[in-house]
């Protein structure tokens, strides 16, 4: 069921504190504004339509705060999501990764929906997808620079434990004043932890899945070699504009095939200007074992440190 128009004037109704709302962005059951306060100048606001919501209570609920939390099983997939990227956000102080906004998780009723409110900080930017779409390939030391701040955060989250199992060009962004963002943890686990997926179902987005991702007796197994490889497929991207595995006349069913199976061909066949250390780097981040890729982040990270170093020399 897709989210009805919210305007700006229910949401002000809302949250008073706010002076300015505009929707940027709209689909399906979310919503995103860009707001500010007296005190932050800009920051997203994220709605999102709550399917199953939580027995009728009265008024705002901010989900964060409270020393009680209802079982597991009784709270929203969607709510159950949230509190968890706010959790991770909190803890990630570091330029790579979105930070949380003023406004706290909360739930809330509006006409006859009920709807779940999530802040983070506004990047003023544009996402990898959208300079894809335009066809905008990256050079050899903006690919790398990519590569760099992507494995800053998949280092971030693997310090804590967590995957991030979504790492596609929607969730990437370009700051306007230099450097990369990866965001949307809605996905995102600690390893070990219990999946809110249905039984079955594999989470993220299927062109990006890593090989080990498409096989669920070895979900538990799963580390972030995983995060690593979705990075190699969105690099390789970035340079040539073309997926390595996917278009889009393949079934899912195809593309997991592919990922599985079908080698991609040479970068430097799609980009003869393609450096050898950028090409080194995502042909074993593309490796489909996962012991054949980069060890750990910390690994890759040194790999990129030098081939940035080499192309600096020429």
């Amino acid at each position: 069921m897709p989210l009805a128009d919210i305007t700006p004037e229910e949401i002000r109704e809302c949250f008073p504190q706010l002076t300015e709302v505009e929707e940027v962005g709209s689909g399906g059951q979310r919503r995103v504004f860009r707001c500010a306060t007296s005190e932050v100048p800009a920051f997203a606001l994220k709605v999102q339509l709550i399917e199953s919501p939580l027995p009728a209570q009265s008024g705002v609920d901010a989900l964060s705060e409270g020393p009680e939390e209802p079982e597991q099983d009784v709270i929203p997939e969607a709510i159950a999501r949230a509190r968890r990227e706010s959790a991770i956000l909190a803890k990630c102080d570091i330029p790579q990764l979105a930070h949380p906004g003023p406004i706290s998780l909360t739930e809330l009723k509006i006409g006859t929906q009920r709807l779940l409110f999530s802040s983070e900080e506004w990047i003023d930017g544009h996402t990898l997808r959208s300079m894809i779409s335009a066809k905008v390939q990256l050079s050899n030391v903006e690919s790398l620079q990519l590569a760099r701040d992507l494995t800053s955060a998949v280092e971030a989250l693997d310090k804590m434990n967590i995957l991030h199992r979504d790492i596609k060009p929607e969730n990437i962004m370009h700051r306007k004043d230099g450097g990369w963002v990866l965001i949307d943890l809605g996905l995102a686990l600690e390893r070990g932890a219990t999946s809110l997926s249905q039984p079955g179902a594999i989470p993220g987005t299927t062109p990006y899945f890593s090989p080990e991702q498409t096989d669920i007796t070895r979900k538990h197994s799963i580390d972030s070699r995983s995060d690593m490889f979705a990075m190699g497929v969105v690099i390789y991207e970035a340079m040539s504009g073309i997926h390595p595995f996917a278009n889009r006349f393949m079934t899912p069913v195809q593309i997991v095939t592919a990922i599985r199976n079908t080698e991609p061909r040479a970068l430097d066949e799609l980009r003869p200007d393609c450096a050898l250390g950028v090409r080194t780097i995502v042909t074993r981040l593309l490796k489909k074992r996962p012991h054949a890729r980069f060890g750990n982040p910390n690994v890759l990270a040194a790999a990129i440190t030098k081939a940035l170093a080499a192309l600096e020399e020429t």
